[in-house]
């Protein structure tokens, strides 16, 4: 959580300056964090609080810093919560697909093909907006770790 709040004061006190995040800056907040539950709620609430356009390769980077530092406890959980948030699944599935064990590709490849093939159908303009509870969890979390 200190690195969240350390990103947040070094730039600006709103959570704008965490929607500039890199695909491995967002990957090393995550990760930092010692508690699977914990990297599943900022990870989103980063996307959907701070208005970050998220990735494949966020995830990818996501992957990559969770199996480095937890030794991938948590890694399917994390790729069915940002998949669907991802704003080029349908293009860059396979990469996310390639980042995983035998076993995780197996368990997730049908959700997240589809996830990208949901997301195709999508009209452009269509966006994964957190629904209204969403926002209440995300907003309640932003002010449990100190972010207004």
């Amino acid at each position: 959580h200190a690195l969240v709040r350390k990103l947040v004061s070094s730039k600006s006190k709103s959570l704008e300056a965490l929607g500039v995040l890199s695909a491995d800056e967002y990957a090393g907040v995550v990760a930092e964090l010692k508690v699977h539950m914990d990297r599943l709620a900022v990870a989103r609430a980063l996307a959907a609080r701070a208005g970050l356009q998220i990735t494949c390769a966020h995830v990818i980077a996501t992957v990559r810093a969770i199996k480095a530092a937890h030794a991938g406890e948590g890694v399917p959980d994390l790729v069915r919560q940002l998949t669907p948030m991802c704003a080029d699944l349908d293009a860059g599935v396979d990469a996310v697909l390639t980042e995983l064990s035998e076993f995780e590709r197996a368990m997730l490849e049908p959700e997240l093909r589809a996830s990208a093939a949901n997301q195709a159908a999508r009209p452009a303009d269509a966006s994964a907006q957190p629904s209204e509870a969403q926002q209440g969890f995300i907003a309640g979390l932003a002010r449990a770790i100190g972010i207004k």
